[in-house]
């Protein structure tokens, strides 16, 4: 996947989560994203032969990315990961953070 191109799904994500969430509370969620990654937090036996895994990045947390940060972090090689867990952790009055 072209890192625009995955970019782009990580903003309809964001605003769509941040949509979501503000449903749920009470508070306003600006639509200005700061992004904590953890990598590897999935569960990887029984993968198929031809995915890629990244041992060095075990138990690695980024708890403050921009949306570029994000982008250059997650696509390696025209490679993104299969799935992300995106939801909103918290809210300052300049950032959601997803």
């Amino acid at each position: 996947m072209r890192p625009q191109d995955f970019q782009f799904r990580l903003e309809a994500a964001s605003f769509r989560a941040t949509e979501f969430a503000s449903t749920m509370v009470r508070d306003r969620l600006p639509y200005s994203f700061r992004y904590c990654v953890a990598l590897n937090a999935s569960h990887d036996d029984g993968r198929e032969p031809d995915e890629v895994v990244y041992p060095a990045d075990d138990k690695v947390i980024h708890p403050d990315l921009g949306e570029d940060e994000v982008v250059a972090l997650l696509c390696r090689e025209f490679r993104v990961p299969q799935w992300i867990d995106i939801s909103v952790g918290y809210a300052t009055r300049a950032h959601t953070h997803l």
